[in-house]
């Protein structure tokens, strides 16, 4: 009876101490961190740590970890990362120049996703945006040459200057129907991409936000884009047909 309540509270504790660290998740001492007040909570400002799979806790110092700063795992050399539900924001070139990191999975507690956070990631192939997620910042995926397909969740209502330019093998995006605004360079260089559907939500297209999509071989512009950059669809193949308000153009023509 006593080695079975010995076991019993060994195992209990075990689980305790498992809970207390976060199911597994690295020490607060492969972090450098603040605390933020206004986010309110902790926020990453750089990894330390040795793991090439890292798992940030949910809470450091009994707060919650909110955020992932600004260069906090750049060039780090990360394969894997696990992030926590209590995690809000990825900021600017988090993640930028990560090689090693091929596949990424986002909680549905962030909101925001920084200016360059994936910038110059080369072996990422996939990534999961939750819906939760309402800003895709400036040149966020710029670079991600392997990247193959992403779906844009319909919380985002604007696809921001550069956001996914020179993915190279980029093949399927999905655009949603809340996004009003697809701005300059948004897919510039993106050559592999064949296809594309613009929304009728859609009211605005900068310019190069196609420019060099070279696979693109036609186009819809829904009659709901009421400003569009004569230059949206620079150095795409002479053999595009631009389709708009009735009317079937050239890359050219459409320039012109």
């Amino acid at each position: 009876m006593m080695k079975k309540l010995a076991l019993l509270l060994a195992l209990a504790l075990s689980l305790c101490l498992l809970s207390a660290c976060g199911g597994g998740a690295n020490p607060a001492s492969d972090f450098e961190y603040r605390f933020n007040a206004a986010a309110g909570g902790v926020v990453i400002t750089k990894y330390i740590g040795t793991s090439i799979h890292p798992k940030i806790p949910e809470r450091i110092e009994g707060e919650p970890v909110v955020g992932i700063g600004e260069n906090a795992f750049s060039g780090s050399g990360i394969a894997s990362i696990d992030i926590p539900t209590s995690v809000k924001e990825i900021g600017g070139v988090a993640f930028s120049g990560c090689d090693g990191l091929t596949s990424i999975t986002l909680p549905d507690s962030v909101a925001i996703i920084g200016n360059g956070a994936f910038y110059r990631c080369n072996e990422l192939t996939s990534i999961t945006i939750p819906d939760s997620v309402t800003e895709i910042g400036e040149r966020a995926f710029t670079e991600c040459s392997k990247l193959i397909e992403i779906t844009i969740p319909d919380s985002v209502t604007r696809i921001e200057y550069g956001a996914f330019s020179d993915c190279d093998a980029l093949t399927s995006i999905t655009i949603p129907d809340s996004v009003t605004s697809i701005e300059n360079f948004a897919f510039f260089g993106c050559d592999a991409l064949t296809n594309i559907t613009i929304p009728s939500s859609v009211t605005e297209i900068g310019n190069n936000a196609f420019g060099w999509c070279t696979g693109l071989t036609r186009i819809n512009v829904p009659d709901s884009v009421s400003s569009i950059s004569r230059g949206a669809f620079y150095g795409c193949s002479y053999d595009l047909i631009i389709t708009y308000k009735g009317k079937d153009y050239t890359e050219y023509e459409f320039a012109s």
